[in-house]
């Protein structure tokens, strides 16, 4: 790892800006691995913070979200796992997983399941609501998507 961080020149925070928290020196340098293109080396540092820091939130959601990248939809399942049982008021660890069971895997069963419980927990995300009656759709269930629908179009009044 140490010869990692040495090739990391570009990606130096100068000390000025240096957070307290080391976790956010990892975050840091992961998303400017990750900006400038260099997955690989951003999934290492990134690795490197969940293993260190299994506690953070913002580490796992990081991790999760570069997970995506890497094209292995099981590794992004189980990364967002982590996600929902640190922080599970956060809609992405709902969404970015039941958009993948739904769209790419097409486990729809399972990605109904998931995404009613993420609008359990994050009533007022509006594209996790929807990504739920869409799955109510997708799975051919008429009853249960107009319901969703509604539902969508009561709590979230200013959408189209």
């Amino acid at each position: 790892m140490t010869s990692l961080f040495g090739e990391a020149q570009l990606f130096q925070i100068p000390p000025v800006q240096r957070p307290e928290d080391p976790a956010q020196a990892y975050l840091i340098v992961g998303a400017d691995f990750r900006q400038a293109g260099r997955v690989a080396e951003a999934e290492l540092v990134l690795g490197e913070a969940a293993r260190r820091f299994p506690g953070n939130a913002a580490v796992a959601i990081a991790h999760a979200d570069l997970a995506q990248a890497l094209g292995d939809p099981d590794e992004v399942l189980r990364r967002w796992q982590t996600v929902r049982s640190l922080a599970p008021h956060v809609a992405d660890a709902w969404l970015a997983p039941g958009s993948i069971l739904l769209r790419q895997l097409k486990r729809l069963e399972e990605a109904d399941a998931l995404l009613a419980e993420g609008v359990r927990n994050c009533p007022d995300h509006a594209d996790l609501a929807l990504e739920f009656a869409w799955c109510a759709a997708v799975r051919e269930d008429r009853a249960a998507a107009a319901q969703r629908y509604d539902a969508v179009r009561h709590r979230f009044p200013h959408l189209p």
